[in-house]
């Protein structure tokens, strides 16, 4: 069965009428890499989902390994097949080291009734070590950087004690990393490959796609828009087959703006990695943070709101020195954090689209004491055509839509606050090429209206399209500031490292 394709027909999936696959057929290959694409809620996630066992198929559709029958939407078949998965989230458990996140999945080696702690560890890091990985399986994987801790993941899936690997779902593996990261997840992935293993990997980089995938399936609102061989396929036509249409080219403003007073002032913050940072953000204008994963960028929008506190150093804001900062007090002053850790930062995961939208300020809904839940829907329903939220239903629970649709109602609820200053940490993550173009104009529009917007991003492309200036980081310093003419996505690239 090694040599044996997986096979999807006729896959098709409705959630309250709302169609989220129609009609997909879907081919994998043993030793291949087939990329699927598609822009958010084109369908990919579900179809993934299915796969896994988490949804059920609409009758009708049919699956087969070989010439198998291969039941869909069951996990403990997914798990017979040889179909394993590695999901954006990781599913590991922080606080536990790598010995005990694999040994939830699959039980332990016991002898004398004692889980033969040595034994656990040489196993765990020879599976590592196949993977080209030299970590250390005693620590916590929180402590680890997020590339580790993802070819752990990586490690537990494929780990042939559960049986034969066949099939190897990677959902959006180099969301959160980095380019050096990056680039030693492709080294794994060309190990799996080689080993026979066929791999579906779920990306919104389409550079990367273009330079791993052996094929490439796009989904477009739910049906399968075809399968290509790579040759021939260059970014901007897989933009087109997303989309439907060539993206316009966005005008990038060409000078910095800086009138006034700085907005945002930081002297000698430091934290647990920050060490002693310097910056001034003023009224309009856009300024970059560029650094390695470790390096700094990731912990200054949690100190700037209060959601962590610094060792040392002094905030202003609009000639204001808060003291210490918490997130209300921060919202008070107009700061707001729009993270692309919305799980963790940016979503209530039992409220509606609509309610996660509204509720950064309740004030234009309520009349003597009582909210008025008809103005704020039809409220929350223009901001979701300003960022054409999929599905257009303010009532649908913000965890049934796509992660990009999500992004765009945590950005739409911190952008109706009016922040002053809009603090953004990897805002874009995991987003497709359409809906970050979206995030990207509105980016422009708050700056132009006198918003001072900081930008933390690992997207080289990204900080080199938007920012008027930018700030390098490595070990926690300010090792360089560069101009918009100065920056560009291989310059920086350069300079973290």
């Amino acid at each position: 069965m090694s040599g044996q394709a997986l096979v999807v027909e006729h896959l098709s999936k409705t959630f309250g009428g709302e169609h989220a696959l129609r009609e997909v057929d879907f081919e994998v290959r043993p030793g291949e890499v087939h990329a699927l694409i598609g822009a958010n809620g084109s369908g990919k996630s579900t179809l993934i989902k299915i796969l896994a066992g988490f949804h059920q198929p609409d009758p009708g559709a049919r699956a087969f390994l070989g010439e198998t029958p291969f039941p869909l939407g069951s996990s403990p078949d997914a798990e017979a097949g040889g179909v394993r998965f590695v999901h954006q989230e990781l599913g590991l458990i922080g606080t536990m080291d790598a010995v005990d996140n694999f040994g939830l999945a699959r039980g332990f080696e016991v002898a004398g009734g004692r889980i033969r702690w040595r034994a656990e560890r040489r196993k765990v890091a020879k599976l590592l070590a196949r993977l080209g990985a030299d970590i250390d399986v005693r620590v916590p994987v929180d402590t680890l950087s997020l590339a580790e801790r993802t070819m752990i993941a990586i490690a537990r899936a494929i780990d042939v004690t559960h049986g034969d690997v066949r099939f190897l779902v990677l959902d959006e593996p180099t969301a959160s990393l980095g380019g050096p990261d990056a680039r030693r997840l492709y080294d794994v992935v060309e190990r799996i490959r080689a080993g026979g293993v066929g791999v579906i990997m779920v990306s919104h980089h389409l550079d990367e796609v273009l330079g791993i995938a052996d094929r490439v399936t796009v989904l477009r609102d739910g049906r399968r828009i075809g399968t290509f061989g790579k040759a021939g396929l260059d970014r901007d036509r897989l933009v087109e087959l997303m989309t439907g249409r060539r993206l316009a080219a966005t005008e990038v403003p060409a000078v910095a703006r800086r009138d006034g007073e700085p907005l945002l002032s930081v002297r000698g913050l430091t934290g647990r990695v920050l060490d002693g940072v310097d910056l001034d953000l003023w009224p309009g204008e856009i300024l970059g943070v560029a650094g390695l994963f470790g390096s700094g960028p990731e912990e200054l929008p949690p100190i700037l709101l209060g959601l962590q506190r610094r060792r040392a150093g002094t905030v202003r804001v609009a000639a204001a020195s808060p003291g210490r900062i918490t997130p209300a007090r921060a919202h008070r002053l107009g700061l707001w954090f729009v993270s692309g850790d919305r799980a963790k930062y940016g979503l209530f995961p039992t409220f509606s689209v609509g309610e996660n939208i509204t509720i950064s300020d309740l004030r234009p809904y309520v009349r003597t004491g009582v909210l008025r839940r008809r103005a704020e829907q039809l409220g929350a329903q223009e901001w979701m055509r300003t960022f054409d939220i999929r599905p257009p239903s303010s009532a649908v629970n913000i965890m049934q839509l796509s992660g990009g649709n999500q992004q765009k109602a945590v950005l739409a609820k911190a952008l109706r606050a009016r922040p002053r200053v809009l603090v953004l940490d990897d805002p874009t993550r995991g987003v497709d090429v359409a809906a970050k173009a979206e995030i990207h104009r509105a980016m422009d529009e708050v700056a132009a209206n006198g918003t001072a917007v900081l930008l933390c991003s690992s997207d080289h492309d990204e900080l080199a399209r938007l920012c008027d200036r930018t700030l390098v980081l490595r070990k926690g310093a300010v090792v360089r500031e560069l101009s918009r003419s100065e920056t560009s996505a291989d310059v920086l690239g350069d300079l973290v490292l």
